[in-house]
């Protein structure tokens, strides 16, 4: 049961709504509906960068055992591969936090969403190795201090993925998160265990636990902050009326770039 609406304006600063401890619940549930298109969109995200560098080694080893030369690949090569995977990731992830803002907007959405990974692209790099870095240093300082920067960044990556500049959506989600800070605490934690949970398991977990985070930072943008043109908080409905009917349809063009490949071709044009 979401927690009561009590108002918010659309800069999440006055009338903060309370953060919902449910929206793990309400993220599965999401995920479940659509796994079709979650599943692979994700095994792309987290098996892709180890399918290319596997086959790029392999294929460098396997040229030079040819030739009957030893080979050891030189730092500009692993420099290369590393640039290529931060690159990779950072494209795939905001292509999941935007399709993750879509379906809790109620938008139609598709596989050839996650391809919308180039818009926004710098601010999401920025966000991803400045949170990332407090975050894994959180960590390491027995997780508590993680715990506590999370628990106000909840709604900051959808903010950030559908388009806000990393600066505001930091400030925003900060705004909007710290009044509640108990309750942002528990979903953190939560959070944070799935993230655990998806490396014990050599990212296998991430196929699930991925989405499900996304899906909650889009819970909370929704909840706390609110979509553009409408105000935060879930919509409460009559119970004769479809739950799984959205209370508002963006246009479909709203939170996708260009969906376009790594080497900048369009997936949208025929």
């Amino acid at each position: 049961m979401a927690n009561d609406y009590n108002g918010v304006d659309k800069d999440g600063s006055e009338d903060l709504q309370s953060i919902n401890t449910n929206w793990i619940g309400e993220a599965w549930k999401l995920f479940t509906a659509h796994a079709g298109i979650w599943a692979p969109a994700t095994a792309i995200a987290v098996f892709g960068p180890l399918v290319i560098d596997g086959y790029l080694v392999l294929a460098t080893h396997t040229t030079h055992k040819l030739f009957g030369v030893g080979f050891e690949h030189p730092l500009p090569f692993k420099l290369a591969i590393g640039l290529f995977n931060l690159v990779f990731v950072v494209y795939m992830l905001n292509g999941l936090g935007n399709l993750a803002v879509r379906q809790v907007s109620g938008a139609q959405i598709v596989l050839s969403d996650v391809f919308s990974g180039s818009r926004n692209f710098g601010h999401t790099l920025v966000w991803c190795i400045l949170v990332g870095t407090v975050l894994a240093a959180g960590t390491f300082l027995v997780v508590w201090p993680a715990v506590l920067v999370a628990a106000l960044l909840i709604p900051s990556f959808a903010l950030v993925a559908s388009g806000e500049n990393v600066v505001d959506s930091i400030n925003k989600s900060i705004n909007a998160s710290k009044s509640d800070k108990l309750n942002g605490k528990v979903v953190a934690f939560n959070l944070l265990l799935l993230v655990l949970a998806g490396f014990v398991t050599v990212g296998l977990a991430f196929l699930v636990t991925l989405p499900i985070i996304l899906l909650v930072s889009a819970l909370a943008y929704r909840d706390l902050i609110g979509f553009p043109g409408r105000a935060a908080g879930p919509v409460y409905r009559p119970s004769h009326v479809d739950e799984n009917k959205p209370d508002v349809v963006l246009d479909e063009s709203v939170g996708v770039g260009p969906r376009v490949t790594l080497t900048g071709e369009s997936l949208d044009e025929p």
